[in-house]
């Protein structure tokens, strides 16, 4: 008797029915959740035929979707009530055939995934400075950091840390948009680990520790704050700038940049973004920074 399609594959949309072992292979990818088929995935489920003349079959019947990365497919029949990370279906093609890649989910695209940010944004990478981008990931946003600690996990895909996230917007403010930082911050600081904020900030210049220490105080985690000022490396004093690209926009006087002197920062983001507890009274004008 010949073996029929899982019920929710009869429907599958852009697909063409297949015969004999082919059915079996098509029930297989999809009980196994599989999102991303190799040859040797192929070769696996239908040994008794060559994975290249399987894939092509596939492929003809839209089972399978070609992917920039070689030797890997996508497969239609995957559950798309899953919740996938969007826009990383190149990575996980990339991490099947080089699991070696330098690369993870980074940016504001960690806050997303954690339900931070309700918003969808951008899909991000991050690789460390001077590495190669492969060229299937080039259409994937750069974020260029290189994490002192480990790394989340989501769906088998690294992920940043939350440390490794706010010293990045310390550090490359300029790299992040700021524009629903309320929105998101606040969560992000909520979930932080003062010991693997150390392990992230080791080694880095002292603007950044101030800055990060600044950013944890915002987002309601003074503790961290006053930790990350009492461990900073010596290597003088501020005013150290947050917002260079911001500095010499036109401001109101209610958009003025602030000047915390606990963090020696300057401040020109959040002035604008950010609405409670930034260290000065809501309904009045903030100081502005006055060069000497």
């Amino acid at each position: 008797m010949a073996a029929d399609l899982l019920p929710d594959l009869v429907d599958c949309p852009d697909t063409r029915p297949v015969r004999g072992p082919l059915v079996g292979v098509v029930n297989s990818l999809r009980e196994q959740d599989r999102i991303i088929v190799t040859l040797g995935d192929l070769a696996e489920l239908l040994p008794g035929r060559a994975p290249q003349s399987t894939a092509r079959a596939l492929r003809e019947a839209g089972w399978l979707f070609s992917m920039r990365t070689r030797g890997v497919w996508g497969f239609s029949g995957a559950r798309l009530g899953a919740p996938r990370a969007p826009g990383y279906l190149e990575l996980h093609a990339r991490m099947r055939v080089r699991p070696d890649t330098p690369a993870c989910i980074a940016g504001k695209t960690v806050a997303m995934l954690h339900n931070w940010l309700w918003r969808p944004v951008g899909s991000a990478i991050g690789m460390p400075p001077g590495v190669k981008v492969p060229r299937c990931l080039t259409d994937l946003t750069l974020h260029r950091w290189d994490p002192q600690i480990g790394f989340d996990e989501f769906f088998g895909l690294p992920v940043w840390k939350p440390e490794t996230l706010l010293c990045y917007l310390a550090a490359r403010s300029s790299r992040i948009s700021w524009e629903d930082v309320q929105e998101w911050l606040w969560a992000v600081c909520e979930n932080l680990d003062l010991d693997l904020l150390l392990a992230e900030l080791e080694g880095r210049p002292r603007p950044v520790w101030m800055k990060t220490g600044y950013l944890a105080d915002v987002g309601e985690r003074p503790d961290l704050g006053e930790a990350l000022t009492g461990a900073a490396p010596a290597g003088g004093r501020g005013p150290y700038v947050l917002g260079w690209r911001e500095r010499n926009l036109p401001y109101s006087v209610w958009d003025s940049p602030v000047r915390v002197p606990k963090y020696e920062i300057v401040d020109h983001l959040l002035p604008r973004h950010w609405c409670p507890k930034l260290g000065f009274e809501p309904f009045e004008p903030p100081k502005t920074w006055e060069l000497d």
